[in-house]
Parts: structure tokens; C-alpha cells; sequence
């Protein structure tokens, strides 16, 4: 979460993105709260979701949580999602994080890029663009 605060931080000082945005109506009837969100033309929420924990029960029912919060939000606004992931590099893991993966992204929420550099990257990279400017989280 500080790694996607830290890039957004101009921003947010700008009040182009706002943190903690609230959604009054949801699916559900149940209000919500993003991460961050980028008001305008954007109209796109993110979401900094920490799975780097090292038991699969809690990896999966944050995925869950995640996932159910994105679908709620996403059917009564008309917004963008992103999720910014941070997985357990425990090789251990690795079936139960690509599960969580296909969870999030099941509810349409929008797939970073996975690869940065050439290389395998733990964490989700998204791409936010505002007013032309293109931030990429984390960078």
C-alpha cells in the first residue's frame, strides 16, 4: 500500500486522486470504500490488496473478499477497477496466488501487467492514466 501511495502521492496532492473514495450504492446495498480513485473521465478504482501472508486459507478468502467487493461496486457504477496485488514469494503458494488471481479477475476486474523488465515480478504493476499522464504502480 505505501509503494502505490508513494507513486500516486502527486496525485493525490493535486486532488486528481482521491483516497478512501466511499461508493453509496453497491449490488448489495452496502456501501464501499476503494483504496484510491481517480475521479473524471478516468473513473477508475484501485485497490491495494496485500496476499503475501503465508497461509492459503487466508489468501483465498481475502481473494474472495476482494473479488465480491469488486463485483458489488462495478454492477451499480459505471467505474474501471484495477486491484494491485502483493503475493508470497513462497513457492509454496504459487497454485493458491494464481487462484486468487483468477478470483479478482473473474469479476472483470482490470489484469496489470505481471512482467516488468523482462523479468517475473511478484506484484501486479497497473497502469493509471490521468489527464494524459500515464503512472505506473508501483514503479
Amino acid at each position: 500500500m505505501q509503494a502505490v501511495e508513494r507513486q500516486l502521492r502527486p496525485l493525490l496532492v493535486r486532488g486528481a486522486v482521491e483516497r478512501g473514495h466511499f461508493f453509496q450504492s453497491s449490488s448489495s446495498g452496502v456501501a464501499r470504500t476503494a483504496d484510491f480513485y481517480a475521479n473524471s473521465s478516468v473513473n477508475t478504482a484501485l485497490d491495494a490488496l496485500r496476499l503475501s501472508v503465508t497461509k492459503a486459507d487466508d489468501i483465498r478468502a481475502r481473494a474472495d473478499a476482494e473479488a465480491f467487493k469488486v463485483y458489488d461496486v462495478m454492477a451499480k457504477n459505471a467505474v474501471r477497477y484495477a486491484v494491485y496485488c502483493e503475493f508470497s514469494d513462497d513457492r509454496g503458494l504459487r497454485e493458491t496466488n494464481e487462484s486468487a488471481r483468477q478470483v479478482i479477475e473473474s469479476t472483470g476486474a482490470k489484469r496489470p501487467n505481471r512482467y516488468r523488465g523482462g523479468r517475473r515480478h511478484n506484484e501486479w504493476q497497473v497502469r493509471l492514466s490521468v489527464r494524459g499522464t500515464e503512472y505506473i504502480i508501483p514503479s
